[in-house]
């Protein structure tokens, strides 16, 4: 029994001696775990900001879309009304330009049948012509006279070729609907272009975001992944050092309770090795021997610990 207790009492400062020599290694693999962990916390918390950046930009992309096709749907509707607008000015046009080859077939029979060598139109405007010269310019009576008898002469050849004079009235009022026919379904055909060109590029833009949107989610669904690894990683690690902590803590608690404990040994020990000096003085007292310097120190001593 002696022999175990004195080997338990040699084992037990080696024992104090290895758990002194472990807390400096459990103090370092915490600050390596710390800093490990405070690097894998930065690296998480950038592919989540890239993982939201990176949906921002797809939702802003796809209201982009939204806007694009609506634009695109709308030009669509403008294009088909538009082209409606010019096929009915071509149908009206082609109708106009029969009633045009008509009118001109009528003017040429009523010319052969009355002879008239000058057309009409032209003979009105000659007629025009010498009555402001009469009305705007001096000149001989003689010569009055003259222009008089020849108005007078253009006048009747004049209303003789009347009837024809109504269908080149006619063939110019057509002429006229038609120059209006062509510009509506010109300008008509000239929108459609236009607005077939605008269809056309946002139909590309269309494509240009679709391809970005695709390639965007692709990013953000990687940069989350590697979200997910690094937040596994991270809570791995902070288990870890949660359990180092933990031996750390038992360590520097049990190093505290053995300090406490060797105080204490080493108080009671003074006591006792006080009390036998204690004894040995009041023996020399009651013998009469004389007492040292010591001897009145620990009486002293023992005067003050009893005030």
């Amino acid at each position: 029994m002696i022999g175990q207790k004195l080997l338990l009492m040699e084992q037990e400062p080696l024992k104090r001696r290895v758990s002194r020599e472990q807390v400096p290694d459990l103090q370092e693999s915490v600050r390596l775990l710390r800093t490990r962990l405070n690097a894998l916390d930065a690296q998480k918390e950038q592919a989540f900001s890239q993982k939201q950046e990176l949906g921002r930009q797809v939702k802003e992309r796809i209201l982009t879309v939204k806007k694009a096709r609506e634009l695109r749907d709308s030009l669509a509707k403008e294009i088909k009304s538009l082209k409606e607008k010019r096929d009915a000015s071509n149908k009206k046009l082609g109708g106009k330009l029969k009633e045009l080859s008509m009118l001109k077939k009528q003017k040429e029979s009523a010319l052969k049948g009355l002879k008239i060598k000058e057309n009409p139109v032209r003979l009105k405007k000659e007629i025009e012509q010498l009555e402001l010269k009469i009305q705007t310019e001096s000149m001989p009576f003689e010569k009055e006279q003259e222009l008089m008898k020849k108005i007078k002469l253009m006048k009747k050849a004049y209303e003789e070729s009347k009837g024809m004079a109504k269908a080149q009235d006619s063939i110019e009022g057509l002429k006229q609907e038609l120059d209006a026919i062509r510009k509506e379904g010109n300008d008509a055909h000239m929108l459609v272009q236009e607005k077939a060109r605008q269809s056309q590029e946002e139909h590309e833009r269309l494509l240009k975001l679709s391809k970005e949107i695709d390639e965007l989610t692709a990013q953000e669904e990687a940069a989350y992944a590697k979200f997910l690894e690094l937040k596994g990683q991270f809570r791995a690690l902070n288990e870890e050092l949660k359990v180092k902590l933990n031996e750390l803590g038992a360590e520097q608690s049990r190093i505290t309770a053995v300090k406490k404990e060797k105080r204490a040994r080493r108080i009671e020990q003074e006591v006792q090795t006080l009390r036998s000096k204690e004894e040995v003085v009041e023996e020399k007292i009651r013998t009469g021997k004389k007492l040292t310097t010591e001897d009145i120190l620990i009486l002293q001593s023992r005067s003050s610990e009893d005030f």
